[in-house]
C-alpha cells in the first residue's frame, strides 16, 4: 500500500491555480480621523499661500496705478490764453517760448529727467507704454516724482504738469499776446524790449512756433530741480525762451534776460 503525503507548506495540489491576491488591509477609524486632519492643514495652507500671493499682487498693482495716500487723477487741463503765466496759489508756473517747430516726445523727456536723478523714481501720466505717450503731438503730462527728504519711498503724484502748444499749427490763437500782454503787466515794458540773442523777448515770442507751459503743484527742493532740467532741456532743443512766473525771462542756459524790479 502506497502512502501520499500531502503537499507542505501551504503548497498546492497539481492542477489546482495558485492564488496571487495580497489581503488588503481596511482603514481603521483613527487612520481616517487623521487623514482628514492632514488634508485640511494641506488646504488651509494653499489658501493662505494664495491670500497672500494676491494681496501682494494687489500692494504692487495699487503702488504703480494709483500711488498710496493718493486719488486717480485725470489729464490735466490746459489754461486758456488769459490765465496762462501766472495763477494764483501755491504753484510755481513757467512757460518756454520757442523759434524751432521741432517736436519733443514724452519718452525724451523722461530720460532726460531720469538721466539726470538717477537716484530717484518718476511716473509719467501717460504712462510711457500707452499710445498717447507714443504720440508726437501729445497735449498734457503729469510727473510723479520722489521728494527729497530722509525716508522718502513715494512717489508724489503729479507733482508737475506740462502742457504743449503747437502755435504754427494753427492752434492756441493768442496765446503768444496774452503772454506779451502778461510779461509787461508783471515785469514792465522793457522787459518786452529786452534782447534775446538778436532779437527782442517780445519778437522771440511773437514768432514763436512752440510753447510749453509748466505748473509745479508743490514747489520746493526737488520740483524746483526737476523744472529746471526740463526748461533747459527744451530750451535748448527749440531755440527757447523761459519765463518763470515772479522770477524773470531767462535764456536757454537759464542765464537771467530780464527780471522783476
Amino acid at each position: 500500500m502506497v502512502m501520499v503525503r500531502p503537499p507542505s507548506d501551504g503548497g498546492r495540489s497539481e492542477g489546482v491555480p495558485r492564488s496571487n491576491s495580497v489581503a488588503i488591509k481596511q482603514p481603521t477609524r483613527t487612520d481616517v480621523i487623521m487623514g482628514t486632519a492632514v488634508l485640511r492643514r494641506t488646504v488651509l495652507r494653499l489658501g493662505l499661500v494664495a491670500l497672500f500671493v494676491g494681496a501682494t499682487v494687489w500692494t504692487v498693482l495699487a503702488r504703480r496705478v494709483i500711488p498710496l495716500g493718493s486719488e486717480p487723477r485725470s489729464t490735466p487741463q490746459k489754461p486758456g490764453a488769459e490765465a496762462w503765466a501766472i495763477r494764483g496759489g501755491e504753484g510755481r508756473t513757467a512757460s518756454i517760448w520757442c523759434r524751432n517747430g521741432g517736436l519733443i516726445t514724452i519718452n525724451e523727456l523722461w530720460e532726460t529727467i531720469q538721466n539726470a536723478f538717477l537716484q530717484h523714481s518718476f511716473e509719467f501720466s501717460p504712462p510711457l507704454d500707452s499710445d498717447d505717450a507714443a504720440d508726437d503731438h501729445w497735449g498734457a503730462i503729469d510727473v510723479g516724482y520722489q521728494p527729497v527728504h530722509p525716508g522718502a519711498t513715494e512717489i508724489r503724484p503729479g507733482g508737475i504738469s506740462i502742457w504743449a502748444s503747437y502755435i504754427d499749427e494753427g492752434r492756441d490763437d493768442g496765446l503768444a499776446e496774452a503772454a506779451v500782454d502778461e510779461i509787461a503787466r508783471q515785469l514792465g515794458q522793457e522787459a518786452l524790449m529786452a534782447r534775446s540773442g538778436r532779437i527782442t523777448v517780445e519778437d522771440h515770442i511773437m514768432s514763436s512756433l512752440r510753447a510749453y507751459e509748466l505748473e509745479v503743484v508743490h514747489p520746493g527742493d526737488m520740483a524746483d530741480r526737476i523744472s529746471a532740467v526740463i526748461e533747459r532741456f527744451i530750451a535748448s532743443r527749440l531755440d527757447g525762451l523761459v519765463y518763470v512766473g515772479g522770477f524773470g525771462i531767462f535764456d536757454v542756459n537759464l542765464h537771467p534776460i530780464a527780471k522783476p524790479h
